[in-house]
């Protein structure tokens, strides 16, 4: 059939997927992120420490830290890291941690979903310098995306 008695129609079809197949300069927005965004929030925020040895006196500091993820790229915890640093002698006085194994274990799960959160609840006992309750804590945590990139974020809280 001659290309003068194709429908109009058709012509314009094979122009667009001409120039398309053409390329083009300005870059296109992908589905999905390139790597995972993790926010951290711990509750309470203040933390409250209880005194559950008065003889030392030894302390205990319950938390829950809410992993979000933004980035649209889900991924699997790797670590969730906690340490608690006296706050008049700056030393660290106690830390805890779980690894992608104990997360299953202590919570459940060990992967974080796209756009989606993990609360992880977390306890340890500290003995401070002083009679003061003031300490600070942080926690950072560790993911594997799904794309490969290992992410790592941080909190500081004060403890009272």
């Amino acid at each position: 059939m001659p290309l003068a008695r194709l429908p109009w129609a058709l012509l314009c079809l094979a122009a667009l997927a001409a120039l398309s197949a053409c390329g083009s300069s300005s870059p296109t927005t992908p589905s999905t992120g390139l790597r995972s965004i993790i926010t951290l929030t711990v509750a309470p925020n203040p933390i409250v420490s209880t005194i559950t040895n008065p003889l030392g006196p030894v302390y205990t500091a319950t938390w829950i830290v809410t992993l979000t993820e933004s980035g649209t790229v889900g991924g699997v915890v790797q670590s969730v890291k906690a340490t608690v640093f006296d706050n008049a002698s700056g030393h660290l006085v106690a830390s805890t941690a779980y690894d992608d194994k104990d997360l299953i274990v202590f919570v459940g799960k060990n992967r974080i979903e796209a756009s989606g959160t993990l609360a992880v609840p977390l306890q340890v006992s500290y003995v401070l310098s002083t009679v003061d309750r003031a300490a600070s804590l942080t926690v950072t945590t560790v993911v594997k995306d799904d794309k490969g990139n290992l992410v790592e974020s941080s909190i500081l809280v004060k403890i009272q």
